[in-house]
């Protein structure tokens, strides 16, 4: 690994603790212990780590399946577990949730071009943001709401199927279309910026092979997420139904990316309250779950990922076995 590499993956791991620090706030998490018993309280740690944990697991093979298709290496589940974790805590620090880390390690540990990652975690993006299109599209039909927001949410969803299309089977005439807009701006390096573009539109023909596949792991995934953030209202006590909460939930998730806050700090939890107090008046309690959720989902792994990524910018990981495809 390049010293650039190591000192580059170094800060980054601190400016991550940084922010968690920032962030962290002892007074008014003892104030969310307290409010619980005992016994309420394992329950909910125990339930909402071990559906972290799956989370994870899930968004691991699918970042290696990924890796496989798109740039020829074969990773381990432990080193995409590892590159999940650490790309969640640098992503925290940079606008848009570019998770910069998956692309360093795969570069420093298998020297794959960060055109080829890249690729593959703007593939795993555009997963992410169906998925999360896809669930409060079925909240909604399982439980209206008003024909506006009904009508924002299809327009959305049907407006990335479009483009997904597009991406699938009429690769050859984007890749014109772009490299003619490429060619007439004033930009530097033409080349390198056309062979990039290239990378990525040819990068979603995985989507032929294995598109249900990937939209499997990737809806199963977030699911998962939106059951999480159920079960700790429930045990809050705040009663709302799933399909509100799996629709308020993702919509909080998404104005916090469109912001492009860094992991979207702060207008994911105020969003969520706030499209929450709408259909419940136990404010306090609706306060308590979603930042105990973001504690557990979000807060907890930029800390685990900050001191990996520290570590890592020290000595390579140990946690890879893979190889070269």
């Amino acid at each position: 690994m390049s010293k650039f590499t190591k000192r580059l993956l170094l800060i980054v791991g601190i400016a991550v603790l940084a922010v968690f620090i920032s962030q962290f706030d002892p007074q008014q998490m003892r104030s969310l212990v307290q409010s619980l018993s005992f016994h309420r309280l394992i329950l909910l740690l125990t339930l909402s780590v071990t559906i972290t944990f799956f989370n994870l697991l899930l968004k691991a093979y699918r970042w290696k399946i990924l890796c496989h298709k798109i740039a020829a290496v074969n990773i381990s589940i432990p080193f995409s577990l590892y590159s999940i974790i650490t790309g969640v805590a640098a992503s925290s620090i940079i606008p848009g949730r570019i998770e910069i880390a998956k692309p360093l390690l795969l570069k420093t540990k298998y020297d794959i071009s960060l055109s080829k990652s890249f690729s593959a975690l703007i593939v795993e993006r555009a997963l992410d943001l169906l998925s999360l299109l896809i669930i409060p599209a079925i909240a909604i039909l399982i439980s209206p709401v008003d024909f506006i927001r009904t009508g924002i949410v299809l327009v959305a969803l049907a407006s990335l199927f479009g483009i997904l299309l597009l991406l699938l089977y009429f690769q050859t005439s984007l890749q014109i279309i772009v490299t003619k807009i490429i060619h007439r701006l004033p930009l530097l390096k033409k080349e390198k910026i056309g062979n990039f573009t290239t990378d990525v539109i040819t990068s979603f023909s995985i989507l032929r092979s294995d598109g249900l596949l990937m939209s499997f792991l990737s809806l199963f995934a977030n699911g998962l997420e939106v059951l999480r953030f159920y079960i700790i209202f429930q045990i809050f006590g705040v009663t709302l139904s799933f399909a509100i909460i799996a629709a308020v939930f993702t919509g909080s998730l998404l104005l916090g990316i469109l912001s492009t806050i860094p992991g979207g700090i702060g207008i994911t939890e105020f969003s969520a309250v706030a499209l929450l107090g709408k259909f419940s008046p136990e404010t306090a309690a609706i306060k308590a779950a979603v930042l105990m959720d973001r504690i557990i989902s979000y807060y907890l792994l930029i800390l685990l990922g900050g001191i990996m990524l520290m570590f890592q910018g020290d000595r390579e990981s140990p946690m890879d076995s893979g190889g070269h495809k």
